[in-house]
């Protein structure tokens, strides 16, 4: 499989979903607790991920075996009539 396919491979399964980061790494502390969203996998292979919560709205590189698949709910918003 070439570099491209493998990249290819880990944007289709990475993109959109909703992650946490493995805190016990040291460099990966600032993120404890916050949820974020990937927002694409460059050619590195790194996720690009965006933080919830946070007034920085960078996107930061994080290998993807530091990442956990999370289930976020989404508020729906009642309509009044």
């Amino acid at each position: 499989m070439s570099l491209f396919d493998q990249v290819d491979s880990l944007q289709r399964e990475w993109t959109d979903q909703f992650v946490q980061v493995d805190d016990s790494i040291a460099e990966l502390k600032r993120f404890a607790g916050l949820t974020g969203q990937v927002k694409t996998v460059n050619m590195s292979g790194q996720a690009l991920v965006e933080f919830d919560g946070s007034e920085d709205i960078g996107w930061y590189d994080i290998h993807p075996q530091f990442l956990t698949v999370i289930e976020v709910e989404e508020e729906v918003e009642a309509e009044t009539k």
